[in-house]
């Protein structure tokens, strides 16, 4: 096993699938608070021009990528037919990146969310800077709801020590994460958020 060290955004951007198992009377009333919201706001999450729409389907978002130059990659067969996710390649924030579509849990035709995985990295003090970068660019188009950025040991946080700051991200005693939300009214969570990590995946060989 081998632990790979990424810099990952993921656009959430329907939460009805969180919802599921209420009742009707209070999914209706959900959605008329998030079209309330809508109504307020004004603007929605959007990637690469795209607005990401309530009810936005997983085909049109795939075309509307296809357009823009990402291409599926080899694994994106096998994603769809087992899991109905689309696996796309392609620019994003001037890097080369792994976009993968999700749908819904309980309608696999809708966009449920948006994960992407920017190259893999075996320097912190890079994936630092990348993270700032996006950060920086993401905090221009929306308000910050959240972040936490530390490590669990004061001496790894003071220290110079790329290595050492690895493998605490590899050994989960780090956090670097920032939430989005669309405005600063907290329950314009209600259309979507941003989150943007720096992870360390485990990949077997």
């Amino acid at each position: 096993m081998i632990k790979k060290f990424f810099l990952i955004a993921f656009l959430l951007v329907i939460f009805d699938n969180c919802l599921c198992s209420q009742t009707r009377r209070f999914l209706d009333n959900y959605r008329d608070y998030r079209d309330s919201i809508i109504n307020i706001t004004n603007k929605y999450l959007t990637v690469k021009g795209v607005e990401l729409k309530p009810g936005l389907k997983m085909v049109d978002l795939l075309h509307r990528f296809e357009s823009k130059g990402f291409k599926k990659t080899k694994d994106s067969k096998y994603t769809e037919e087992e899991y109905g996710i689309f696996d796309l390649r392609g620019i994003f924030y001037s890097h080369i990146c792994t976009i993968k579509i999700l749908p819904l849990k309980n309608d696999k035709t809708i966009v449920g969310m948006i994960g992407v995985d920017f190259p893999k990295e075996n320097s912190f003090k890079i994936l630092k800077e990348e993270y700032d970068e996006l950060k920086s660019a993401l905090s221009k188009k929306y308000s910050i709801y959240s972040c936490v950025e530390s490590f669990d040991k004061e001496y790894v946080e003071h220290s110079s020590s790329d290595i050492l700051k690895l493998q605490a991200l590899s050994n989960n005693e780090a956090t670097f994460q920032t939430k989005f939300y669309i405005s600063d009214d907290p329950h314009s969570g209600l259309l979507g958020q941003v989150s943007l990590n720096i992870s360390a995946i485990t990949v077997d060989y």
